[in-house]
């Protein structure tokens, strides 16, 4: 007499259940992949940036305090334009939006409810926050090297929280005159500071 059995047939249909699970494990697979790609998709998308004017309180000429304030960040600007999958909102469209909120110098460069509210309006998802904390600029030729210390914050706009600061110390030669080496100054100490928050944004 032949025993009966619920799984009758089973050892019959091998085939079929090796099928079976070699799509189902296709499948978990595929999942798995997915889910692994999506970040790499996220990263890839490109992330908008915006430079504020520099703070230079500790710079005693009120007017040149101006003038340094606006090459520190046009130059920090330019820079971060060379750094892939960085998209940088204009200069200009950043210095509207600051008029329109009322913006105030330096008080609103540590307020971070009021930086959230700036990268809104321009749309950035990170401000790069700057302090011009000092300029050598010696007169009377004789070769002096003109010296430049910067110091930048990375801001993310949607935490409201600093990722990291950085401080950089440039220096140009005084060939060209004053402006020129101020600038080339500005422009190595920038270089210096932007070398490590660039490091903090997504990749």
């Amino acid at each position: 007499m032949r025993r009966q059995t619920y799984f009758k047939g089973v050892g019959d249909n091998r085939g079929f259940w090796r099928k079976a699970a070699l799509l189902l494990g296709g499948i978990m697979v595929a999942v798995l992949f997915t889910g692994y790609q999506r970040p790499l998709v996220s990263a890839q998308q490109p992330i908008n940036v915006a430079v504020l004017d520099f703070s230079a309180a500790n710079i005693t000429q009120t007017t040149y305090a101006g003038t340094v304030s606006r090459y520190a960040a046009d130059d920090l600007a330019a820079q971060l334009a060379h750094v892939s999958n960085v998209t940088v909102i204009s200069r200009k469209s950043v210095n509207d939006a600051a008029a329109s909120l009322g913006w105030k110098m330096p008080a609103d460069l540590v307020n971070f409810d009021r930086l959230a509210q700036l990268a809104q309006n321009v749309g950035a998802n990170y401000l790069f926050v700057g302090r011009v904390q000092s300029i050598n600029a010696p007169g009377g030729g004789g070769g002096a090297a003109t010296t430049a210390t910067v110091q930048i914050a990375l801001f993310d706009a949607a935490a409201k929280s600093n990722l990291g600061t950085a401080t950089g110390n440039g220096l140009a030669g005084t060939t060209g005159g004053r402006d020129v080496a101020v600038r080339g100054a500005l422009h190595n100490a920038n270089a210096k500071a932007l070398a490590v928050l660039k490091a903090k944004l997504p990749h």
